[in-house]
């Protein structure tokens, strides 16, 4: 009897703690976590940052993706040729961005961008997309420090 509880809590304590690691990029801590400490683990598991590869300030740009109209398969946004069916496919336009509507996207962060690319000896040549990848990184929870240096082309 006790050894199906303590089964039972263990698969609980992993289960919910890769339910609360796998949306940050933190499955196996979840897991081992939860499995180890149960409810302790799982709130080290909530309160740890996201995982580097979750938070990539250019993963935005890597998600959206757009069904294939001949085949279905998902290709990039950009695509001229999909890559399954080789069919010739038409791109996507890209969204206009403005710095109104960088600001819209991101309210609690867009100021804290705008001061460090001020800030800046040399401006980046395509500010709009250093603000929004600022902006974006800080969303993820990295610190202006990090995400000013990996916005920032090395020359800078």
């Amino acid at each position: 009897m006790v050894a199906a509880i303590f089964i039972l809590w263990c698969v609980i304590g992993a289960v919910v703690g890769y339910a609360i690691g796998a949306p940050r990029g933190r499955a196996s801590e979840g897991i081992g976590l939860g499995l180890i400490l149960g409810v302790i683990g799982w709130v080290i598991v909530a309160l740890l940052p996201p995982a580097d590869s979750a938070t990539s300030p250019t993963a935005h740009v890597h998600e959206a993706r757009r069904p294939c109209p001949y085949c279905a398969e998902l290709i990039q946004p950009d695509a001229v040729v999909c890559r399954f069916c080789g069919s010739q496919v038409e791109p996507v336009p890209k969204p206009t961005v403005t710095v109104e509507s960088i600001e819209a996207r991101y309210p609690a962060y867009f100021d804290q961008a705008k001061a460090a690319l001020d800030r800046l000896p040399n401006r980046p040549d395509d500010e709009l997309e250093w603000l929004e990848t600022v902006c974006f990184a800080l969303r993820r929870g990295w610190s202006i420090q990090r995400a000013v240096a990996e916005a920032t082309p090395q020359a800078y």
